[in-house]
């Protein structure tokens, strides 16, 4: 079995474990999949005590619970959300909801008074007026005048495309933090940072940190579509997991999946288990910057022919292994330094 699939393998299992954990735990008789309901909550950027998941029999109800226990920044909390293909349907408190079998996912509402994005205070404020104003075309700088420590940010906006949202700190370095510091498949927890969907570019620009345990920034799309998430990297912006390692390669810093764009123009990614993974018809093109100190400095999963790392300039040094492509097509360089690792390029 090749070395590389087995952090996805051990992860895919542990996962199943989990529901089968979650299944076999659950009250009242067993009831096969589709004909119940598995509902879960996400606080969607909050921070704070989630409602457990449920197991909900097929024509059964429940009540809606609050989200007291939830918070972000000076939002309030406002209900909950599900989405259905492009249709938001919306659940207040205290509501009854009988759910229409398989799983379903609630999302938290948040509401802001903030008139405009210059007016919020705040990168958890800035987050909450854009989840509500965003729009197609929009270009939105979010300065970020302190450290700040968030949950999971989900970039996606129903029926809006291009929207370009760019990270930058004022006067000094700022770092963000993912509030969840690790991943744990027992509990469901999830230590992405950012998750980035289709329509959407996210913008590193100077002075700003991202610090991690998971997957800091997870591009997100789907086989055959003709744009996913994008990210890109300017001078003077940092990706980085919590804590530092280099041998557990659940931590990434960069995940670029299917049909998505990586543009590194500078920066740096260090410290985590993988630096950047490519894998599904994805494309990362590097023309600057240092990724370094990693196990792996760029993953490329080959599987699918059309994935491409493509190296123009820039430096990968000081990580077990530089460049782990799966096949040699996968990796084109034009320029740039693959130097001082334990193993430069790796293919088979």
């Amino acid at each position: 079995m090749k070395r590389k699939w087995m952090s996805h393998i051990i992860a895919i299992l542990a996962f199943v474990g989990f529901i089968v954990l979650g299944l076999g735990s659950a009250s009242g008789p067993k009831i096969a999949v589709g004909e119940a309901s598995m509902l879960y909550f996400n606080a969607n950027g909050g921070i704070g005590a989630v409602p457990g998941s449920e197991t909900v029999e097929k024509g059964a109800s429940i009540t809606i619970p609050g989200g007291e226990k939830l918070s972000f920044g000076d939002a309030v909390f406002a209900g909950w959300y599900t989405i259905s293909g492009s249709t938001v349907t919306n659940y207040n408190a205290g509501d009854s909801f009988t759910p229409p079998g398989g799983y379903i996912t609630l999302y938290a509402k948040w509401e802001t008074n903030d008139a405009d994005l210059d007016s919020a205070i705040g990168l958890a404020n800035k987050l909450v007026w854009l989840q509500n104003n965003a729009e197609s075309g929009g270009n939105y700088i979010i300065e970020i005048n302190n450290d700040e420590t968030i949950a999971l940010q989900t970039l996606r906006y129903l029926g809006k495309r291009n929207i370009t949202i760019t990270l930058r700190g004022v006067e000094a370095n700022r770092v963000v933090t993912s509030a969840t510091a690790s991943v744990n498949y027992s509990t469901g927890s999830n230590a992405t940072l950012f998750s980035v969907f289709p329509g959407v570019t996210l913008i590193l620009d100077n002075n700003i940190t991202l610090r991690g345990g998971g997957k800091i920034i997870d591009l997100s799309g789907a086989s055959g579509e003709a744009q996913g998430g994008s990210l890109r990297m300017n001078n003077g912006s940092t990706v980085s997991s919590i804590p530092t390692t280099r041998g557990d390669t659940t931590r990434i810093a960069v995940s670029v999946g299917a049909s998505c764009t990586f543009t590194m123009n500078g920066g740096t990614i260090s410290h985590s288990g993988v630096g950047v993974e490519v894998w599904n018809e994805a494309r990362f093109n590097m023309n600057g910057g240092t990724i370094s100190d990693n196990n792996v400095g760029v993953w490329v999963n080959g599987w699918a022919t059309n994935t491409l790392f493509t190296m123009n300039n820039g430096t990968i040094t000081r990580n077990n292994t530089g460049v782990d492509s799966e096949r040699a097509e996968n990796f084109r360089s034009t320029g740039g330094k693959v130097s001082e690792n334990r193993q430069n390029i790796r293919n088979q």
